[in-house]
């Protein structure tokens, strides 16, 4: 069951499962396991497919007689979650064991490069953008040899996060005993300046390589995930409507196929058929901003001004105020960009309640509005 093509629905594993049982299949039980966890994983159940990833753990001790975490597929799909849990000591030091038993299987083996895309992955969320780079560029060049469609699709969605990361601000969330990201030296100072000013073409080249290769293949997966990072580039360009557009492709419209070129159906993630949960809390925050920003632009920056209130303060305090960008309606859509959710799939339909990995999103404000710059910021 590949991750880039098919709806994750369970039928296929339980299936698999149900056979490998009646056989006594200790091998097949392993892969069985683990790929109904990255079923399950990709549908937001976030315990259930931990339980999968343990079982499949043991049945693969069972089958190869040592101690070794999961490795291969097995460990990418048990990893790639814990990446999206926060959980990324954990995800990085199993990635780098995967990579060590995989070291004897030669550079062909495509396992070796999602390995290293995961690590990019972690890399850009701790803040060392350089590194995810040059890991994510070194696994480009793999694919391109190889002419590897799914990694080379998976690669161009990883730059273009790295390439729209220039243009954020680094969230201050950290993973448990690990220093803030603002601390971080190796991250670079987000590149704030008008839309006008800024250089977006590197990001609008990776999504467009991206999408390309997800409309001619059917990553349906890929295609909702490329199609968030359209709309996170639209809203830093200004363009509420364009962003709106993209979200309602990576969530709501699935994309027929095509006869005429043979592009295949691409499912949205609210596709009952698709069952992609993740994109679902991301792809609303990004709508909520968008549809702020489109408010603010259609009342005009006028309608925000507040110079007026400055006369009936005295000179001091107006002296402390640090003033607001010129572009009012990016420092309001920045305001909601301010406020950033911890999330599972499953928080977009419930009330916030305590603490848990699997639990609804937990709220994280990680500045005051009030001293805000108009600034966005990346998963």
């Amino acid at each position: 069951m590949n991750r880039a093509t098919r709806p994750f629905r369970l039928h296929p594993s339980e299936e698999a499962l149900r056979l490998a049982e009646l056989a006594d299949d200790a091998q097949g039980r392993q892969n069985s396991y683990a790929y109904r966890g990255q079923a399950r994983a990709l549908r937001g159940e976030v315990p259930a497919a931990l339980a999968d990833f343990r079982e499949a753990l043991d049945w693969q001790h069972k089958v190869d007689g040592d101690d070794e975490s999961l490795y291969s597929s097995r460990g990418i799909f048990h990893t790639h979650l814990l990446a999206r849990l926060g959980r990324r000591g954990e995800s990085q030091r199993l990635t780098e064991a995967n990579l060590a038993v995989l070291a004897p299987w030669g550079e062909d083996d495509p396992d070796k490069a999602k390995c290293r895309l995961i690590l990019a992955l972690l890399q850009l969320a701790s803040g060392d953008v350089s590194a995810a780079e040059r890991l994510s560029y070194a696994v480009r060049d793999w694919a391109l040899a190889r002419d590897a469609k799914e990694v080379l699709c998976w690669s161009a969605l990883v730059q273009a996060r790295i390439e729209l990361a220039r243009f954020s601000p680094p969230l201050p969330w950290r993973g448990e005993g690990e220093s803030p990201v603002s601390h971080r030296p190796n991250h670079p100072s987000p590149n704030l300046s008008p839309p006008g000013e800024r250089d977006f073409s590197s990001a609008q080249a990776a999504l467009d390589e991206g999408l390309k290769i997800a409309r001619a293949c059917g990553f349906s997966l890929y295609h909702i995930d490329l199609q968030l990072e359209v709309a996170r580039l639209r809203l830093l360009q200004g363009s509420p409507s364009k962003a709106l557009a993209a979200l309602r492709t990576a969530l709501d419209e699935t994309c027929p196929a095509n006869p005429e070129t043979g592009e295949p159906e691409l499912l949205a993630s609210k596709d009952p058929g698709c069952g992609y949960a993740w994109p679902i809390p991301e792809g609303l925050q990004l709508r909520a901003e968008a549809l702020l920003l489109q408010a603010a632009q259609k009342l005009d920056a006028t309608q925000f001004d507040r110079k007026p209130a400055t006369s009936s303060r005295p000179k001091s305090v107006n002296s402390s105020i640090k003033p607001k960008p010129a572009s009012t309606s990016l420092w309001i859509c920045g305001g909601l960009s301010a406020i950033r959710f911890e999330r599972t799939p499953t928080s977009a339909t419930r009330k916030p309640a305590g603490n848990t990995t699997t639990g609804p999103r937990r709220l994280t404000e990680y500045s005051q509005l009030s001293s805000r710059d108009s600034s966005r910021d990346t998963r």
